[in-house]
């Protein structure tokens, strides 16, 4: 309706009184109402086809979201106590969203004053008295419940935890790649592990076959006490530390990692107040494990390729691409390959080519000519979820990062490590960057020129054709010759070589 300018203040006049005499009869609150009675209906009789006509394709149980929620809907319909009774009660816009609020009367006389949000298309996202079954209150506020210090001295994210009834502290990898707790079978004897079953446990290249144990607790910080955590045991665990956690932490709280202090923050879920500085990612938890659709290049010239990628603490690489993505786009065709390795995982071993990767964007941040690792297709393997790859610890190290299951995000705030390139293939040798700026030697190509001169790991490249590494490598193409010039620094003395790329 176009209202001429004479007649704007009396029509505005019109307008909000007729808005005052009409807001009970709101075509809004009447679709709430209806869509209250719909969910009414369905809660009453537990009708799970009824449910998924009134739901979002964004629904979410707690931090869970789209195939995950299947099982868990059905069994909450199922053994939530029986509803005699719903009632709308009101509508608000809150933070966002448009939430209806809504009285549920059970059959053994409890009332529950509860709400449920919708979409823009007036389709359910969540329901208050769904989350709060796996252990999510939206609208608490409690701040930093603790304070972590973690060790990294490793290269690993190793954090202090207790078990069970056992007093000693048990130190865990942070792994947010696991999606619960795994320990070897000494911890599990210390904590004690009795009663287990077989189980079947996803890693990179395929499955493992583990004991699961139920019922477990889990202490974090000083006090927070985290109950009835299941746990696999690894017969084979061979690591220093005592096991792995990661996702009996990130589905509980907003969970910062910060490289700069070494100190893991916990925050609930309705307090972490991300920097402005900070990049603000989509995080998909669909599969239950945290992931992110980032950009590839294998060749300046060509296109960027959407990757989707797990994020995954607990892995020593910069990246690695599953099988299906390098049969899909058969990148490895044209692959400058610096060495054939294998990766494993668990005792499951998987057959790769190594070399760099030309770039890797991330909503605007760009990292280049890096080392990565592609997966050949090999007997059993099996894709994980619907992911590319796996972005590990090599790249993530590189900013303070937070990860908000329950709203779908992950901040990264560039770190210390971000001033210096990272890890590469060049020449022959497998480079990285110490904590102190030094450029290392991680490996030597067995029969390549840097073999046969005698570089060792642990070798400290001092100069790359006469310049400091970080500036030649900070070089748009900084690897323009055929041949470099290295000057290195081994233990007993100062050589220098020219090695071909």
């Amino acid at each position: 309706m176009i209202i001429q300018r004479s007649t704007a203040i009396y029509g505005l006049v019109i307008a909000l009184i007729t808005l005052c005499l009409v807001s009970s009869f709101s075509p809004k609150n009447a679709n709430h109402k209806k869509t209250t009675h719909s969910l009414a209906v369905a809660l009453k009789s537990q009708d799970l086809g009824k449910f998924k006509e009134l739901i979002s394709d964004d629904f979410g149980i707690g931090v869970y979201e789209g195939k995950s929620t299947a099982s868990m809907l059905a069994s909450l319909l199922d053994l939530y106590p029986k509803i005699s009774k719903v009632t709308y009660v009101e509508s608000k816009e809150e933070k966002g969203e448009q939430r209806v609020y809504i009285d549920v009367q059970l059959e053994n006389g409890e009332s529950k004053n509860t709400w449920y949000a919708l979409d823009q298309y007036g389709k359910i996202l969540y329901l208050e008295i769904f989350d709060k079954a796996y252990g999510i209150d939206r609208k608490s506020d409690k701040g930093l419940v603790a304070s972590i210090p973690f060790d990294f001295s490793s290269g690993s994210i190793t954090i202090p935890i207790k078990m069970n009834d056992y007093e000693n502290p048990i130190h865990m990898l942070f792994d947010t790649g696991a999606d619960g707790i795994g320990v070897g079978s000494g911890t599990a004897k210390n904590i004690g592990v009795n009663e287990t079953q077989d189980h079947e446990s996803s890693v990179v290249g395929g499955t493992k076959k583990v004991q699961l144990s139920k019922g477990n607790t889990l202490i974090l910080g000083e006090d927070i006490i985290l109950k009835n955590q299941n746990l696999v045991v690894f017969p084979e665990y061979k690591d220093t530390n005592g096991g792995l956690l990661g996702g009996n932490i990130l589905r509980n709280f907003t969970t910062k990692v910060d490289f700069d202090r070494s100190v893991m923050e916990l925050y609930d879920f309705n307090s972490y107040t991300p920097s402005p500085e900070a990049i603000c990612v989509p995080l998909d938890y669909s599969s239950g494990l945290p992931a992110v659709k980032l950009q590839t290049q294998f060749d300046s010239q060509k296109d960027w390729i959407p990757t989707n990628l797990i994020m995954d603490t607990g892995a020593s690489y910069n990246l690695i691409l599953f099988s299906d993505f390098v049969a899909r786009t058969q990148v490895h065709q044209n692959f400058k390959t610096a060495a054939s390795s294998t990766n494993t995982s668990f005792d499951i071993v998987t057959p790769t080519l190594m070399g760099n990767l030309n770039g890797l964007r991330l909503d605007g941040e760009e990292i280049n000519n890096f080392l990565i690792s592609l997966q050949l297709p090999a007997a059993g393997n099996r894709r994980i979820g619907n992911y590319d790859g796996s972005w590990g610890i090599g790249l993530i190290k590189r900013y303070n990062f937070t990860i908000d299951l329950l709203h779908k995000k992950l901040y990264l705030e560039p770190n210390q490590y971000s001033q210096y390139p990272a890890d590469l293939a060049l020449a022959g040798m497998f480079l990285g960057f110490d904590a102190t700026g030094d450029l290392k030697v991680n490996q030597v190509i067995g029969g390549s020129a840097a073999d046969q001169e005698g570089i060792s790991i642990g070798d400290i490249i001092m100069h790359i054709d006469g310049e400091d590494p970080i500036d030649f490598l900070n070089k748009p193409t900084p690897f323009l010759g055929k041949e470099l010039t290295f000057r290195i620094i081994k233990p007993d003395q100062v050589i220098q070589i020219e090695l071909s790329i």
